[in-house]
């Protein structure tokens, strides 16, 4: 267990989620933005993205690129599994955690599989599924550094 990792994880608890990137172009891979807002130095241009995600950083963002599900107390809401339409299941449903708070977070080991557990009962469960070596499953990214949580188990960091 990356203890460094698990203490940074921790800051997210509490932030809420204010910028979602999927659908379109993405595949099953998407990113999740909170805490404050840095003005970016240039504007995305992609004019699906929200206003926000167009205009401003993160303070810290996740990029999940393996399988992985969302769920609410009663019933499945999307997966990596469906398709990546603006207007499909999988957008509408990771739309649903804007303005959400992240309230906990649990991490299995070894693999790293991760629940994120967000107000009004919806949960993002993370199934660390890519295990070669160098395989991404899913990034946590802050001002100053970004961790991979690589195949097998493995943290990559990088300095950014």
């Amino acid at each position: 267990m990356n203890t460094e990792f698990i203490r940074r994880l921790d800051r997210l608890k509490g932030a809420k989620c204010w910028g979602v990137i999927a659908g379109k172009g993405t595949g099953s891979a998407f990113q999740l933005f909170f805490g404050k807002k840095y003005r970016r130095l240039k504007l995305f241009p992609n004019p699906l993205l929200s206003d926000d995600v167009r205009r401003y950083d993160p303070q810290f963002s996740i990029f999940v690129q393996c399988s992985w599900r969302m769920d609410s107390k009663t019933r499945v809401i999307c997966s990596s599994t469906d398709p990546d339409d603006n207007d499909g299941e999988m957008v509408r449903g990771l739309d649903l955690l804007l303005n959400k708070t992240l309230e906990n977070i649990i991490v299995s080991f070894p693999g790293y599989d991760t629940c994120l557990m967000f107000s009004e009962s919806l949960f993002i469960k993370i199934f660390c599924d890519e295990i070669l070596k160098g395989a991404t499953n899913y990034s946590l990214k802050f001002r100053d550094i970004i961790y991979y949580i690589d195949g097998g188990g493995l943290i990559g960091r990088e300095k950014y």
